[in-house]
């Protein structure tokens, strides 16, 4: 069920929903003001790192993202939201198939 309120009142309920989970809401480049979330259709997007858990094979905190709407609108949110680490997938599963293909 989506969340009711203004943005400013979502963002902060998610904010500190995460904030109760041992997470921080991560600042991002595509974020608006608040820093902290973005914005696609009145739906809004938050990312969050974890202040303990790693992950085991890079070391870097635990991410987990917050997305509203649609799926195309949750994909826009994650792709700002996470744009390396979609960028770097993506671009991996292509090479790996162009490279299945010449094999």
């Amino acid at each position: 069920m989506p969340l009711t309120g203004s943005i400013a009142e979502r963002f902060a309920r998610i904010q500190s929903a995460f904030k109760n989970d041992g997470f921080t809401v991560r600042q991002v480049p595509a974020a608006t003001e608040p820093a902290g979330y973005a914005q696609k259709d009145g739906y809004i997007g938050v990312a969050a790192e974890h202040t303990g858990a790693q992950n085991f094979r890079t070391g870097r905190p635990k991410r987990a993202y917050y997305l509203e709407g649609s799926p195309r609108v949750m994909g826009r949110l994650l792709g700002a939201l996470a744009e390396d680490d979609v960028s770097r997938m993506t671009n991996g599963y292509v090479q790996l198939e162009n490279a299945r293909r010449r094999d």
